[in-house]
């Protein structure tokens, strides 16, 4: 089960990075009254209010949270990967899964939005991202609170030794 239990493992701490993230976004936008009078200095503006910087970090890392543990369940969370006895446990939960992972991949540009504008060097095919060839760059990608609670929806996988 070393495999399997390997895979459980990455998903289980991606998830909980996932939730601590959405939870924190929620706590952010929930309480604003917190970060009144809360600025950083010297960044972008004169002062950059507190809670849009974190709001911003927190958001933008998520999508590669969410890039990752898509990245995991598709390319190892899968009988092909693990170890055969446990195929049938791996695609009962993937089934329980559809309906969740269907909405999740409405969201059809995370991958090329944390590629493009959060994990790498702001490039698009060779082309930086401030050059003036892109007006306006728009990415279909979570960005309610309510779409990134979502993705908590996922189903546990169920497996004993």
């Amino acid at each position: 089960m070393h495999k399997l239990e390997y895979v459980i493992k990455t998903l289980f701490n991606l998830q909980a990075q996932i939730n601590l993230s959405v939870e924190t976004l929620n706590e952010v936008y929930n309480n604003p009254s917190l970060f009144v009078g809360k600025t950083l200095e010297n960044f972008y503006h004169e002062k950059m209010g507190l809670e849009p910087a974190i709001h911003t970090l927190i958001s933008n890392y998520s999508i590669i949270q969410f890039c990752s543990f898509l990245d995991e369940y598709n390319d190892f969370f899968n009988p092909a990967f693990c170890e055969e006895k446990y195929q049938d446990r791996i695609l009962n939960v993937k089934k329980k899964n559809v309906p969740g992972l269907k909405r999740i991949n409405q969201w059809k540009d995370l991958n090329k939005f944390r590629n493009n504008l959060v994990a790498h060097n702001l490039r698009i095919k060779n082309e930086s991202f401030f050059s003036t060839k892109f007006e306006k760059l728009e990415y279909k990608i979570p960005n309610k609170i309510s779409e990134k609670n979502l993705s908590r929806c996922a189903k546990s996988p169920d497996f004993e030794q």
